[in-house]
């Protein structure tokens, strides 16, 4: 079993960096597959794996951590009494302010593990979800980040975790000579497509060392199930 591949791309500069966005939503937050827009069974079964991994209620204060454009953070919210989206692209967060806000919604322009408590309202936050943003993540940026939600906790604590590149199916994915090649060309250049690729088994570690209950995940009828899985993180 391989150990998790850490990327050394420079992800923030990649999506705040400043170049014009595309006019297709879905396509603004990487949503595609050749090039195209997922097709919108495809949305609706990913916010419903959301929504039924948290047990998403009326009195829940939600993180949508890395929340692109707003497109499921707008979904989510009618299930919550708050949430904030945080993503530190200010292109996409101003999409999301213009097009996908609501009474309950607060966007805000950040790095995703650099939430503090005075990010959510009262009575605190108690549910987390990072939709396809664990990949931009190494391991000392996570350990940040859940150190970050514990002080921002003010219940028990649910993380839910889409998404994350499987390195031992990093075959799955990379599956022809060509493809690997230009797998290997990229990540020598520090141009590698997805980023970061998990070992579940280091992943369980480091959220079991901060005190989490975690539960793998894969949903075969969601599009990237032959090579990402979710993990769903519980603590109180």
């Amino acid at each position: 079993m391989a150990g998790t591949l850490p990327t050394d791309r420079d992800w923030r500069g990649h999506w705040d960096g400043g170049e014009p966005l595309p006019g297709e939503p879905l396509a603004q937050v990487g949503r595609t597959v050749g090039g195209r827009p997922i097709e919108a069974a495809q949305m609706d079964r990913l916010v419903a794996a959301i929504e039924d991994a948290l047990d998403l209620r009326a009195s829940d204060v939600l993180a949508d951590l890395c929340c692109g454009n707003g497109l499921v953070t707008v979904r989510l919210a009618a299930a919550c009494a708050a949430v904030v989206g945080i993503d530190y692209s200010r292109e996409l967060i101003a999409v999301a302010r213009r097009d996908y806000g609501g009474a309950n919604i607060t966007y805000v322009a950040r790095g995703a593990h650099e939430i503090g408590p005075g990010d959510f309202p009262a009575p605190g936050l108690n549910k987390v979800v990072m939709n396809q943003g664990l990949q931009y993540f190494d391991e000392a940026m996570l350990r940040t980040l859940l150190s970050n939600i514990e002080a921002c906790a003010g219940r028990g604590m649910t993380l839910f975790l889409t998404d994350i590149p499987d390195v031992d199916r990093l075959g799955a994915f990379y599956d022809t000579p060509e493809r690997w090649a230009e797998f290997e060309r990229r990540r020598a250049a520090g141009q590698e497509a997805l980023g970061t690729w998990w070992s579940r088994d280091h992943l369980r570690g480091v959220l079991e060392e901060h005190g989490y209950g975690v539960a793998f995940r894969v949903d075969p009828g969601r599009f990237t199930a032959h090579y990402r899985f979710d993990v769903l993180a519980t603590k109180g």
